[in-house]
């Protein structure tokens, strides 16, 4: 195997590869992944792979069964609403603080990120542009300088991710302007902290709002 030197070690480059293969719909809610067949086809020993699986746990997109092996992870429609809502609390908190401490060279920063959301749209790239989404996301968690609502968050957002990839197909291009308050509110720095926090719950909402029609569109509970 040819191993990126992108990547620190080669668990983190398994981990991408396959976090990509859940993420893409390669592979489906419920499949089962075995290790020894990432072995051979990675042509690597039992160790990296499963130390890759580990951080698939981690990052919510497997899970490990008893006597049975690891599996796709399965999100009920009721955990998708509970993730939406509990994003709404944190990730509304950690605007709240990031809005307080942003610098110009944080905002440099949040404007590039959603001008590489805006090039994934044109160019149709939905996986680009997710991973972008996060990025984007993530920046609120990070300049708010609360890491534990970084790596809170990061997992709540994959698994939001994947729903949204392999079930919901969100509309990129719609997707991307809801976030065009945000970045008014931020660079006219013309709100109060509390204000954007506000701000920023909503915009979670618009996902769980969607979510919620979707379902009622296709027929299924949610409860």
């Amino acid at each position: 195997m040819d191993q990126n030197s992108t990547y620190f070690s080669l668990p983190d480059y398994l981990f991408s590869k396959l976090s990509h293969d859940i993420l893409s719909g390669k592979y489906r809610a419920g499949d089962k992944l075995v290790e020894a067949v990432f072995q051979e086809e990675f042509e690597v020993s039992k160790s990296p792979v499963r130390e890759a699986f580990q951080m698939l746990i981690n990052a919510g997109l497997i899970e490990r069964k008893n006597r049975r092996g690891c599996f796709v992870k399965v999100l009920t429609p009721s955990e998708i609403e509970n993730i939406y809502e509990v994003r709404m609390l944190l990730e509304g908190l950690a605007a709240k603080d990031a809005y307080t401490r942003m610098t110009p060279k944080d905002l440099k920063r949040l404007q590039e990120l959603y001008a590489a959301m805006e090039a994934d749209m044109e160019a149709n790239d939905t996986f680009g542009y997710f991973n972008h989404h996060n990025e984007f996301q993530r920046f609120f968690g990070e300049v708010s300088g609360n890491s534990v609502l970084v790596d809170i968050c990061e997992k709540l957002r994959v698994q939001n991710t994947w729903y949204n990839m392999q079930f919901f197909k969100v509309d990129i291009h719609t997707d991307l302007h809801t976030h065009d308050d945000l970045m008014r509110h931020f660079a006219a720095r013309d709100m109060s902290p509390e204000d954007v926090q506000k701000l920023m719950q909503d915009h979670i909402g618009i996902g769980l709002r969607n979510f919620r029609t979707y379902m009622q569109r296709e027929g299924l509970a949610t409860t």
